[in-house]
């Protein structure tokens, strides 16, 4: 691999002290004006492929990795904070729109297509991947979306955000549950899951839990503190726990 000295420029990279490029039989294609900070480990597996468009700028301690067969495109103006980890698994597909900011500590592994879209924010701490190995769902998050700080989303089944879609603080997204019989130990039961779709120009306030199985509408806003077990139409306004609406 190539590891970067202190200051390096190469081929229109800059790559900080003590920074790692691996392709092990993979590829890594780099645009211009490419930004690696100090330590960042940049890793592809065979068969795999990252693609780096221009001006582009990865902070310290970040790892990014691609597995076998897996497409990883980081486009035109992203910016991805330090110590995070964005891994493309096996034959997946994750694809970072223009000008997207990534926060610090952050988390992404895609097992399977995963969208960000152009002008997105995604904050510091959060956390976007499946709770279940084995189940890999799908995340795709539309344009000029921010997801704030201290966001969970299990993608143990898929998960789609519109456009214009802002979540407050701490929110929790979960796609799967446990059965619950008898005396077996809860984690040990079946997964039963469903899917999360939020529409364009909803608004998740603070500390917000949404569970399997929820559509919330075009426009609707959801109070801060609620736990959302049903639908939720376009234009309403929702509370509580469970969450009911107050308005429509």
């Amino acid at each position: 691999g190539l590891v970067g000295s202190e200051m390096c420029i190469r081929d229109s990279i800059k790559l900080g002290f003590l920074a790692k490029i691996t392709p092990s039989h993979g590829g890594i294609k780099f645009g211009k004006k490419i930004v690696i900070g100090e330590k960042v480990r940049l890793e592809v597996l065979k068969d795999g492929q990252i693609i780096f468009s221009n001006d582009i700028r990865i902070k310290r301690d970040t790892i990014i990795k691609c597995d076998r067969g897996g497409k990883f495109t980081i486009n035109q103006g992203v910016v991805v904070g330090k110590n995070s980890v964005l891994i493309c698994q096996e034959s997946a597909n994750l694809q970072i729109g223009e000008n997207v900011k990534i926060g610090s500590n952050v988390k992404i592994i895609a097992g399977n297509n995963f969208s960000i879209g152009d002008n997105s924010v995604i904050g510091d701490n959060v956390s976007i991947s499946s709770r279940e190995p084995d189940h890999k769902g799908s995340f795709n998050c539309g344009r000029s979306c921010k997801i704030h700080d201290y966001n969970f989303i299990d993608i143990s089944s898929d998960v789609n955000l519109g456009e214009f879609v802002r979540t407050g603080p701490y929110c929790v997204f979960y796609t799967h549950e446990h059965t619950y019989s008898g005396d077996e130990i809860i984690w040990d039961n079946p997964i039963v899951k469903g899917n999360i779709f939020i529409s364009d120009l909803a608004w998740i306030g603070a500390n917000v839990t949404i569970l399997k199985n929820v559509n919330i509408g075009r426009r609707a806003i959801v109070g801060a503190g609620a736990v959302v077990t049903r639908p939720v139409k376009d234009n309403e306004v929702v509370v509580g726990v469970p969450a009911r609406p107050i308005r429509k």
